[in-house]
């Protein structure tokens, strides 16, 4: 097993082991959510997006842009977190309880980039991402 999934597996545990608050909860999602990703399991993280994301887009075209922009960033070789912040409004969506989750990653292609993670708290008590961006 090499060292960056060793490092995946380490923050994953340690995002399970702390889960108690709501910025824990949104770093585990967001950790599990882009473990999908990396493993190109487009499928699981579409399904297990938010009801906002899967409104607006459908899967194959999903599937289309984030595998362009991850083909155009390269392999991950390291993401550490870097921000959270929590709102309850944001422009042409219900207010809620979102959050907005930063990674600063380095890619193999694109070694000083962010990775932007948008979650909204749904009916079910989790949240659920509803935006990725790679800057």
């Amino acid at each position: 097993m090499n060292k960056w999934w060793v490092s995946v597996v380490a923050v994953f545990l340690s995002a399970l082991a702390m889960a108690d608050t709501p910025r824990d909860e949104v770093t585990q999602a967001a950790l599990l959510w882009l473990q999908k990703v990396d493993g190109k399991q487009l499928q699981q993280a579409y399904d297990d997006s938010g009801t906002l994301m899967k409104n607006a887009v459908a899967f194959d075209k999903w599937s289309t842009a984030i595998s362009s922009a991850r083909a155009s960033a390269g392999n991950v070789q390291s993401r550490d977190l870097a921000n959270i912040e929590s709102h309850t409004q944001f422009p042409g969506v219900p207010e809620g309880d979102y959050m907005i989750v930063k990674f600063k990653t380095k890619f193999s292609l694109k070694p000083d980039a962010q990775e932007t993670l948008s979650f909204q708290r749904e009916s079910d008590g989790k949240y659920h991402l509803i935006g990725y961006f790679v800057r």
